[in-house]
């Protein structure tokens, strides 16, 4: 098993608001990627700041994972994190809303994997064929961070709001299933039985803001073969690829206006 990250700056920014790490601890890989909300200053110290709590988190709550009850483990991660996270925050110190981040974090132990997430991203599945789950909020364009209340949102969007999941698989015919929950749903989910060559990752919305010489939108779903794509998945591979395929694009003029950040666990 193998984990490597990766995050670079989109065109039209001028500080890069996205943030990964990657690493193991024991016998467990993991990953987590943030992005920072583009309105919220100091946005990017936020991500850095989430995502470091959030490692050290996952290495404390080692052996709750797999465990004890998932729900258990998500709060508890997601309540330690936000703590933490506001802690050094303040010691900065910067505004409160620079923690308006998105967070997504991956663990892997043996042959299982699961998945937390709090706002927007995608998770990308490669167990034989390619899957991928999306989510978005497509109604205010507004994820629902882990130092979002409840009420503020209520305040700002209303008590309707939606966070939209979209699952597909990209080979073999798959098709797409939808579904809505409730904006302040924390994203979770568990993978069992993974074997070699199989990988997970993890990544920021900047996924889909690729665009092609014609300055036209380059689907997400074209994008996520190439990312995915690791010719051996030893060192960095991650970062290998991930230059290779920006190398590819600029020669064929393609762009992405957003940062993007991702992490992925190859088995």
């Amino acid at each position: 098993m193998n984990s490597d990250s990766y995050f670079e700056i989109g065109s039209t920014h001028l500080v890069c608001q996205d943030y990964a790490l990657s690493g193991s601890f024991k016998d467990m890989h993991y990953g987590i990627v943030s992005d920072g909300c583009s309105s919220a200053e100091h946005s990017e110290i936020g991500a850095q700041i989430l995502c470091h709590v959030a490692r050290y988190n996952i290495q404390l709550y080692y052996d709750l994972f797999f465990s004890v009850e998932d729900q258990v483990i998500q709060t508890l991660l997601g309540n330690s994190i936000l703590k933490r996270a506001d802690e050094l925050r303040k010691l900065y110190p910067i505004v409160p809303n620079a923690l308006e981040a998105t967070l997504l974090i991956m663990i892997a132990k043996g042959d299982q994997a699961c998945a937390f997430g709090w706002g927007d991203g995608y998770v990308l599945l490669h167990v034989d064929t390619l899957s991928y789950k999306k989510i978005s909020y497509p109604e205010t364009n507004a994820p629902f961070y882990l130092s979002a209340t409840r009420e503020d949102y209520i305040n700002k969007f209303g008590s309707e709001m939606k966070v939209k999941h979209i699952a597909g698989t990209l080979t073999h015919g798959g098709g797409l299933i939808e579904c809505d929950k409730t904006f302040d749903t924390p994203f979770f989910q568990k993978y069992l039985r993974f074997s070699s060559g199989n990988s997970l990752t993890i990544m920021t919305d900047g996924l889909g803001q690729y665009q092609n010489n014609l300055k036209k939108p380059v689907p997400d779903t074209e994008i996520m073969p190439l990312i995915v794509d690791y010719p051996n998945v030893q060192g960095a591979f991650v970062q290998r690829t991930m230059n290779f395929l920006k190398r590819d694009l600029l020669k064929k003029n393609w762009s992405h206006m957003d940062d993007i950040g991702l992490a992925t666990i190859a088995f």
